[in-house]
């Protein structure tokens, strides 16, 4: 069928998915590879199942491609075909699905409608219906979705192969307070401020060099906020971030010709008992945060690489009637636990709630730490602490954020360069270049 595209299969009858991978294997050969096929089917699988976009459309084409030509494709669209049939029972078990639509999360578990429920979705095998089978357990009862997810663990590699379930790793019942971590950051306030609200990032060398540029510039023009940065890593690194920072405020400073005095840093490196460090880049800003409140009457936790698109000026100062601010995901995504609220932007108030609900995302943090293939680990730490506590929430989603990650992004992050990291000596390229900026901003 030569010629044959997408607008020729009739998607919005197509619920056999079978019968739709039958007809989309006659397509052409794209030529995506398998590394883009899981990011696609990362959307595809948590976007509205029966609601056939171009994001869709673009993941089966991905698919097809993972079929005709990657290694293991056999093993692989297995494991996707299955997945997605358990999705689509999964939505018939929950009583169909309208595009926007909240999921009624439970209040106090309930363990026999959790396993009536789980028990419902039969379409799929194996591991993929494992976890649908844990994410329907998990709208009512931990303990059983614990089950279910610790089944799909046996498989181990090959649930790593799929970027979507990482989270079954780092998913528990229940936790228990655990000690700091060792490496707890150390805090440098070179100014006084009198900001009401910490805006808290964290990153490691390679993200310094890539978004700490960018972030001075709104620290400079948004003086009426308070930003806090944690470098992560060695001491090596952590002294090129701490040196690229002064470097950065000479330059800002000498555009602004005044002094930017409202920022603070703190420094944390990465303990033997950390699995995953680039978890921990994550976690360390919501460590910081939990320390920061008390000096400040709340703190925004957000990622280093969100850009603001608007003067946030009216959007930070919109929260203090709320405890705890964060997105909560509308459609099929709210099915996964580490996917219900999302952790790249969120805010907590200094109350007892705000602080207790910290407490609780840390400790399940720590606990997390402790498990290989932890990514998403803030995630379920958020999912766990709002299940567990009363708090006054606003869902962020509802309304419009002057935030955004950037396709650019893949730019900056691409060949970061780190000759400033691995020559921090006195008589290094960095401190050349720092001394020569320095004599030239005078």
């Amino acid at each position: 069928m030569s010629g044959k595209d997408l607008s020729d299969i009739d998607f919005a009858s197509a619920v056999d998915l079978d019968v739709v991978m039958a007809s989309l294997k006659e397509l052409p050969k794209g030529k995506r590879s398998v590394h883009v096929f899981k990011r696609i089917l990362y959307n595809y699988t948590t976007s509205q199942f029966l609601s056939w976009s171009s994001d869709r459309e673009l993941g089966i084409l991905a698919f097809v491609d993972l079929l005709d030509k990657e290694p293991d494709g056999d093993v692989h669209a297995a494991y996707v075909c299955s997945y997605v049939k358990a999705f689509s029972d999964a939505v018939r078990v929950i009583g169909g699905w309208e595009k926007g639509r909240q999921l009624c999360l439970y209040a106090s578990p309930d363990p026999d409608r959790a396993a009536a429920a789980a028990a419902q979705v039969n379409a799929g095998e194996g591991v993929p219906r494992d976890i649908v089978r844990g994410h329907v357990a998990s709208l009512f009862d931990r303990e059983l979705a614990c089950k279910y997810y610790s089944a799909a663990k046996l498989q181990a590699d090959l649930v790593k192969q799929f970027y979507i379930d990482q989270g079954i790793n780092t998913y528990f019942s229940s936790i228990e307070p655990l000690p700091r971590l060792a490496g707890t950051p150390e805090y440098q306030f070179p100014h006084s401020s009198s900001a009401r609200l910490s805006v808290v990032l964290s990153m490691d060398a390679g993200f310094c060099s890539a978004y700490l540029p960018l972030v001075i510039h709104y620290v400079r023009y948004l003086p009426g906020f308070h930003y806090h940065f944690v470098f992560v890593g060695d001491s090596q690194e952590v002294s090129a971030c701490e040196e690229m920072l002064q470097a950065l405020l000479i330059a800002q400073e000498k555009c602004a010709g005044r002094k930017i005095d409202n920022f603070s840093y703190s420094s944390m490196s990465v303990p033997a008992s950390v699995r995953d460090k680039i978890t921990l880049y994550a976690c360390a800003r919501y460590f910081a945060a939990a320390d920061l409140l008390g000096r400040f009457e709340g703190v925004y936790i957000m990622d280093v690489d969100i850009q603001l698109t608007a003067d946030p000026t009216s959007y930070f100062t919109s929260f203090w009637d709320y405890d705890v601010c964060l997105p909560e995901t509308l459609g099929l995504g709210q099915l996964m636990p580490w996917r219900r609220f999302m952790a790249g932007n969120v805010f907590v108030r200094d109350s007892l709630v705000g602080r207790a609900f910290l407490r609780t995302v840390c400790d399940y943090m720590r606990a997390g730490l402790l498990c290989s293939g932890s990514w998403t680990l803030d995630q379920n730490a958020l999912c766990y602490a709002m299940e567990v506590m009363d708090v006054k929430v606003f869902n962020l989603n509802t309304r419009g954020r002057p935030t955004s990650q950037h396709k650019i992004n893949k730019l900056f992050e691409t060949g970061v360069s780190r000759w400033w990291v691995e020559d921090t000596a006195p008589s290094g390229k960095l401190s050349k270049y720092l001394s020569g900026l320095r004599r030239f901003m005078r």
